[in-house]
């Protein structure tokens, strides 16, 4: 739909600091009043599942699922509260709240922007910028909704204020995406190793890495469909 996020992306949040969320009217936080890499490195650990029909949501360790809860249940948000305090070994000084809008990804997205956005990464940008830093970078670093390849590294940074189009799905470049300190955990091993916005910084002079996008016209994408770009 014009103006929506993915299904389910983002719609629920884990706030870490005592912020007046109002799930009628919701506004935005920065993401550092929630768990994330940023300030909680040990989130890479873990993969989750969620199915946003009917709300169960799944963590798993090493393919192992470790708890499974009905977010629409206040008593399994609990659990899964109780699930977090231990397993990431969190101080209850930091008291921990799941949150969602009263509709959902229809009304709120806990993004990085307060705008309805998805992100989108060149994996040839990425490829790049691996060999301009000689190092390998995985692109799950950037936590992209969509991954895409170009043959021309960095074109997406030429097509800000493009419209580009996917399948029938049409979206509006609006934004670089500035990266932080969660660039730096490496995915696979939850451990702080390359400093992202530091290379990017001494190599390009800025911390931009991929952009975000508004959609125009929904539908439907699918793995292997073309990317058009055009004004």
């Amino acid at each position: 739909m014009k103006s929506k996020p993915i299904l389910g992306d983002r719609e629920y949040a884990i706030s870490r600091t005592d912020i007046d969320f109002n799930p009628d009217q919701p506004k935005y936080f920065q993401k550092n009043n929630f768990l994330a890499l940023v300030n909680t490195a040990k989130l890479a650990n873990y993969n989750i599942k969620y199915n946003p029909s009917n709300r169960m949501l799944s963590v798993l360790r090493k393919r192992k699922e470790l708890i499974r809860v009905n977010l629409s249940s206040e008593s399994k948000r609990l659990d899964l509260v109780e699930f977090l305090y231990t397993e990431l070994n969190i101080n209850r000084v930091n008291k921990l709240d799941i949150v969602r809008a009263t509709e959902g990804t229809n009304q709120h997205t806990f993004s990085d922007l307060p705008d309805k956005v998805l992100s989108f990464i060149n994996l040839s940008t990425v490829k790049s910028f691996s060999e301009r830093i000689g190092l390998t970078i995985d692109p799950l670093r950037f936590r992209a909704n969509i991954n895409f390849s170009s043959n021309v590294p960095w074109l997406e940074f030429e097509c800000l204020n493009y419209k580009f189009k996917i399948n029938k799905v049409v979206l509006e470049v609006i934004k670089k995406t500035q990266r932080c300190g969660a660039t730096a955990v490496n995915p696979l091993t939850a451990i702080r190793d390359i400093n992202i916005p530091k290379h990017l910084k001494n190599n390009y002079g800025h911390t931009d890495f991929g952009i975000y996008a508004r959609v125009l016209k929904g539908g439907e994408i699918i793995v292997g469909d073309s990317i058009e770009f055009f004004q």
